[in-house]
């Protein structure tokens, strides 16, 4: 339930009493905690969001390492796929986002890789732009994705997840820094808010690389 939700994340953010060291709160609303930062010689503003997801571990990373399902729920995503496959989980990626029709659509390739820690039962997935020889050609605006980051640590028993959003990335182009900054704000927001939809759907399966990762977590403390 939401007062569930809003119990969680006050549980899981005592240690958080203002912001995040080095972040700017934005907004608290929804059990959704929205951050940005300014980076030294960067036009663009880096931002963060948290939040819990009410579903294990290993389902929101069946969601978050499907890219063909992406499109149903990461917001503008018109296109998603994997270019080359170096291992299950570490692999490179096409995006193709629709903009609107006074901007001209972005585009990315993007190397993922996931990064498991047993020890602070955490898994982290590192994206950043690549070159790649396998790269569409395309008429869009090739952007750079600078850095992002998930990162979800199982809590409730491992019933549910502690999710950690952040992300950099300039759009390249002619479009304002400023505009951009403003539409980016959204994204942590609408990004939690799309996953706590998307892993609900019946179809969706838990990743099977994550479902016993953490099992000690569903009979140890919160």
């Amino acid at each position: 339930t939401m007062w569930m939700t809003l119990l969680l994340l006050l549980a899981h953010s005592n240690a958080d009493s203002g912001s995040p060291v080095g972040w700017q709160s934005v907004t608290q609303e929804n059990g959704i905690s929205v951050y940005k930062r300014s980076v030294p010689d960067v036009d663009v503003i880096e931002f963060k969001g948290s939040g819990i997801i009410e579903a294990t571990v290993a389902k929101v990373m069946g969601v978050l390492l499907d890219s063909p399902r992406s499109v149903e729920w990461a917001d503008g995503l018109e296109k998603c796929y994997v270019l080359e496959r170096k291992s299950p989980l570490h692999y490179v990626e096409y995006d193709h986002f629709a903009t609107p029709f006074i901007i001209k659509d972005r585009d990315l390739v993007l190397e993922v890789t996931t990064e498991i820690d047993v020890a602070k039962k955490e898994v982290r997935i590192h994206q950043k732009s690549v070159e790649s020889k396998l790269m569409p050609e395309t008429s869009y605006v090739r952007a750079q994705l600078i850095r992002a980051l998930f990162a979800l640590k199982p809590i409730d028993q491992g019933k549910h997840t502690l999710f950690e959003g952040e992300i950099l990335i300039d759009p390249k182009g002619s479009m304002p820094k400023w505009l951009f900054n403003f539409f980016q704000e959204s994204w942590p927001r609408t990004t939690l808010e799309s996953l706590r939809k998307q892993v609900l759907k019946a179809d969706i399966k838990e990743h099977p690389s994550f479902i016993n990762l953490f099992k000690s977590t569903r009979s140890g403390t919160r």
